[in-house]
Formats: structure tokens, C-alpha cells, sequence
């Protein structure tokens, strides 16, 4: 389930896949977990502190950036609800503030210590 509601993987008829949207479909998840996306992350993060010079970054949504390796079914908070499931009647223990989340924040954080360094002693 969605945090808006409704299914929160849709099917991209153009791919033939589906794909995970926490929020809207038009908001799909990014495979945070693939070293390329964590690459070219951390290539916008460079552009915006090197050539734009901005002092830093605001993230949204940041407890929703990984999720279980496994995608596995959240489990419900109470047993008796099986229709019309909401976001507030799953635990999210596999889709927000997983350990990852955090281990990953730590990496951003010495990245802009160490462009700041380098800005520092030019």
C-alpha cells in the first residue's frame, strides 16, 4: 500500500515491469541499493556543491530511500484488517528508516566534508 493509498507498485506497460512508488506513480522509487544510482547521486551531489556552490541539502522523504533487499510483506498492525488496507495498518519495518538509510547518510555527510576541504584549501 502507498503512503497516498492504492497499490504502491504499478505496472509500466513501455518496460514491461513493475516498479516500486512508495507515494505516487508518477514518484517511483530509485534503486538506491545500485551502486550507479549511488554513484550518479553522489555526481549531483559534487554539481551542486562544486559548480553551484550551494552550502548544502535539503532531502525529502528521506526514511523511504531503501528498502528490504527482499521486498517482503509488511506485517499487518492488527490481524483482523485484510480489506481495504491503509498505510497506517502496516508496521513498515522493511520500507522506512531501515538500517541502510542511515549508514548512507553517514557516506553523504564525509563526501561534503571532504568537498568542503578540498574547496577550502584552493
Amino acid at each position: 500500500v502507498s503512503f497516498f493509498g492504492g497499490p504502491a507498485w504499478s505496472f509500466d506497460e513501455q518496460r514491461g515491469q513493475w516498479y516500486l512508488h512508495q507515494f505516487l506513480p508518477q514518484q517511483p522509487d530509485l534503486n538506491i541499493r545500485n551502486e550507479a544510482v549511488q554513484k550518479e547521486i553522489e555526481n549531483t551531489m559534487r554539481f551542486w556543491l562544486q559548480e553551484k556552490k550551494v552550502d548544502g541539502f535539503r532531502i525529502d522523504a528521506l526514511g523511504f530511500l531503501f528498502e528490504e533487499e527482499n521486498f517482503r510483506d509488511e506485517p499487518l498492525i492488527t490481524k483482523d484488517k485484510i480489506e481495504n488496507l491503509n498505510y497506517p495498518d502496516l508496521d513498515h519495518i522493511y520500507t522506512f528508516s531501515i538500517p541502510e538509510t542511515f549508514e548512507i547518510l553517514v557516506e553523504w555527510r564525509k563526501l561534503i566534508e571532504q568537498i568542503a576541504r578540498e574547496e577550502n584549501s584552493e
